[in-house]
């Protein structure tokens, strides 16, 4: 029989590694921890970048929407000063002559036709020529 036989014990490879697998184990093992700390370091500086476009996308945000009620507001402002103004322009029209009552005064002009009417002076004058002969 050979040395180990069948209820011998056996040697396992696995169990005792020789010094130079577990050497290389280390090294593996190490630069595989390089590698995670070089992506975390990359994953940071990524997300850093990201947190400061943000923070600069919001500070743009604001700015515009400072923008933009400040202009909301000068408008608003402007409807307002035109609402008023049409209001003002309604009374007015309204305090006007209507073209009905615009007609009816050209009527009795024209019936009255007040540009041969005579003044006190003149009728006084022609009065006085009158009794003078």
């Amino acid at each position: 029989m050979t040395k180990g036989g069948l209820f011998g014990k056996k040697k396992h490879p696995e169990a005792v590694p020789p010094a130079e697998s577990m050497s290389q184990e280390l090294s593996n093992l190490s630069s595989r921890l390089r590698m995670l700390e070089s992506r975390y370091t990359d994953l940071d500086r990524k997300f850093e970048l990201i947190e400061s476009n943000l923070l600069g996308v919001k500070k743009r945000i604001n700015k515009e929407i400072k923008v933009f009620d400040s202009d909301t507001a000068e408008l608003r402002k402007e409807i307002d000063s035109l609402r008023d103004k049409i209001e003002i322009i309604i009374s007015s029209l309204e305090r006007t002559a209507s073209k009905e009552d615009i007609d009816t005064i050209k009527k009795y002009l024209e019936l009255w036709n007040p540009v041969k009417f005579a003044t006190r002076e003149e009728v006084e004058e022609i009065v006085d020529e009158k009794l003078e002969k």
